[in-house]
């Protein structure tokens, strides 16, 4: 019987390097993945606790915990002139209301997350369940993570 390989244990430092890498060909703003999620803003135009749960494992989140928060204060910054810099830096700022997290463009981890994102949709949306289990969800996102860490050239 054929082992199937284990990917090794990679260290957490490591991995938040890796995601925090500046890469080239990152996406237009028009094709952002928060786009697709306009449908669950409230009326204060943040995401609704239902998304927020829906892609993140409370606080400690690997995104969370790796957010810009330099890009935040940025944008929230009321003293800076609007700018296109600072207009187009808002597309990338995911407003949960309390909680805000920015996944800087043109990095490794706005790749990632954004294919992670795109897996969680796909699972709901086809009704991707065996056994009654999901077969992938956000319980998986470092792995997954690891694994395009892995296999990135």
């Amino acid at each position: 019987m054929n082992k199937i390989p284990i990917l090794p244990l990679i260290k957490q430092e490591t991995l938040d390097n890796w995601l925090k890498k500046t890469v080239s060909n990152a996406p237009n703003k028009d094709d952002y993945y928060d786009s697709s999620l306009e449908p669950y803003l409230d009326s204060t135009k943040n995401y609704s606790k239902k998304v927020y749960n829906r892609y993140y494992n409370k606080d400690d989140d690997i995104d969370i915990r790796n957010s810009d928060k330099d890009m935040i204060e940025y944008v929230d910054d009321e003293y800076i002139d609007d700018c296109p810099t600072k207009e187009n830096l808002k597309y990338y700022i995911e407003n949960y209301g309390i909680v805000k997290i920015a996944i800087p463009p043109n990095t490794n981890h706005y790749h990632t997350s954004y294919l992670f994102k795109s897996l969680l949709d796909h699972v709901e949306n086809y009704d991707m369940i065996y056994n009654n289990k999901e077969l992938f969800n956000k319980n998986l996102k470092i792995k997954f993570y690891e694994f395009c860490r892995l296999y990135t050239k």
